[in-house]
């Protein structure tokens, strides 16, 4: 009975190697791919959601305030960041547009993948906005 099962389990075995689909075998393709930098491109959402989870009475604690100005600085920066990114690129894909076509378009990509994480950047920035404004508008509220 032992032997029987072992002769299964290694049937079993055998059988689910076989029907692995080849997506998953490692291959020629697959390694350019992964060499090549073939990335899967998903939605990016905006990353700030203290919205959500901030509740109305403590629009008034400091801290969530402080949260939201630390928060809005940092997206200031990435801002910056981004932008001088992109200026970087506009000026590259401008100097080799005439010197190499293949390099500037791989530099256009770059440069659109970097005018869209701008503004979604953007986007998060302007909720953080308003959430300020929304915290602010509650306290003089509160106050009155």
């Amino acid at each position: 009975m032992r032997i029987k099962e072992k002769r299964r389990a290694a049937l079993d075995k055998n059988l689910k190697k076989v029907n692995l689909p080849n997506r998953h075998r490692p291959g020629m393709f697959n390694f350019l791919n992964k060499a090549l930098g073939d990335k899967k491109k998903t939605p990016t959402k905006p990353k700030f959601q203290l919205q959500e989870a901030v509740k109305v009475k403590d629009l008034n604690n400091r801290t969530i305030s402080r949260k939201i100005n630390q928060e809005l600085v940092k997206n200031e920066s990435k801002i910056k960041q981004v932008q001088s990114r992109v200026k970087k690129l506009k000026e590259s894909v401008a100097r080799n547009r005439e010197r190499n076509p293949s390099v500037a378009k791989k530099l256009q990509v770059k440069l659109n993948e970097a005018m869209l994480e701008l503004k979604s950047i953007k986007t998060e920035n302007t909720a953080i906005e308003q959430q300020q404004k929304r915290a602010a508008t509650h306290r003089k509220m509160a106050e009155f």
